[in-house]
């Protein structure tokens, strides 16, 4: 309320006029309070209207005026917001304390704000920054640059394996901070098995997949003769960082030689230093660049959109997006296409 409060004191300030404020000596400030709940009271408008005499003298006139104005309101708004979404959100504030104080709000729901809305949409539309996929020859670039003596860097070198062959997120690595790790949502050492073919991964959350009711096994092979291997870099990343299996997959020991896990924050720092060391543009590629670039690996190795799906644990149609596909598979597209045409001639 205090947010909406300001807005209005700053269109206010454009229009020149004033709002006077009083505050009571030994007087809670209610007003907030009352307006996060007002549904949940019988009579929310005379709790507010209660709440705001103790606090403040509100000019009439000049609320009056406001409410009356709601594309000004749309426009200052939209000044100070990129997301669409948030002028929606503090207009919908104003529409509220307007119907508590008992205001017209046929302004609201007027045609010209209607369009006003969708003008804004247009302007702000949100244009996902889509990364790109990581491609076997990034993931040995990558390789050359880092130093498998050190702890470190194997410990990432294990995690970039995983994501990739796995086609994992962020987020089943690591949670918003080292504190936050979650056993039940990220990789313990539990969760994967090394066997004779190769790596056992059990997914027990994912973000299509929150209430713990199946577990996502995920078999990793074992590949022959080749550093992008996923057991070689997880089973010499277990051989330099022994671990219990309720502790974090991936993380570095701490001084009392306790795991400590990543945070989403260190393993982006941790990507963006490697991008840089490897001479690739930053702004191209992220973590999830290893998710897509599986399934981008996936597709053109010839497996179908079902495996992917699969693997991947997508739930819906758009992983189709992760994939990119390259100019000899679209060559071939239009080879085929032309050979047909050929042939019905």
């Amino acid at each position: 309320m205090l947010s909406i409060a300001r807005n209005i004191w700053l269109i206010c300030a454009e229009y020149n006029i004033q709002i006077k404020a009083i505050h009571i000596q030994g007087i809670n400030n209610r007003a907030a309070d009352i307006l996060s709940r007002w549904t949940s009271l019988e009579n929310p408008y005379a709790k507010l209207s209660t709440a705001l005499d103790d606090n403040y003298m509100l000019d009439i006139e000049v609320l009056d005026k406001l409410f009356k104005d709601t594309l000004r309101i749309c426009v200052f708004l939209s000044d100070n917001f990129k997301n669409s979404g948030s002028v929606r959100n503090y207009l919908s504030g104003v529409k509220t304390w307007a119907v508590l104080l008992n205001f017209d709000t046929e302004e609201f729901n007027s045609p010209s704000l209607r369009l006003t809305l969708s003008g804004i949409d247009k302007l702000n539309a949100n244009v996902p920054n889509i990364k790109l996929p990581f491609e076997p020859y990034h993931l040995n670039c990558m390789f050359e640059v880092l130093d498998m003596t050190s702890v470190q860097d194997a410990v990432m070198w294990a995690v970039i394996m995983t994501s990739f062959y796995a086609m994992l997120r962020k987020s089943q690595f690591a949670n918003n901070s080292r504190t936050t790790f979650n056993p039940k949502e990220q990789l313990t050492r539990g969760d994967i098995q090394i066997t004779e073919e190769g790596l056992i991964i059990d997914i027990q959350w994912s973000k299509t997949s929150q209430k713990h009711k199946n577990i996502h096994h995920i078999p990793l092979k074992r590949v022959e003769d080749c550093v992008l291997c996923p057991l070689l870099a997880y089973s010499r990343m277990v051989t330099m960082l022994p671990a219990l299996p309720g502790e974090p997959a991936f993380g570095l020991s701490d001084s009392k030689g306790k795991i400590c896990a990543f945070s989403k924050s260190d393993i982006d720092k941790i990507v963006h230093k490697l991008l840089v060391r490897c001479g690739m543009d930053t702004s191209q590629y992220s973590f999830h660049s290893f998710r897509r670039g599986g399934a981008t690996c996936a597709s053109a190795a010839g497996c179908t959109d079902s495996e992917i799906c699969t693997i991947g644990n997508w739930a819906s149609s758009c992983y189709k997006g992760y994939i990119k596909h390259s100019t000899d598979k679209l060559y071939y597209i239009s080879s085929n296409m032309g050979l047909f045409c050929k042939l019905s001639n």
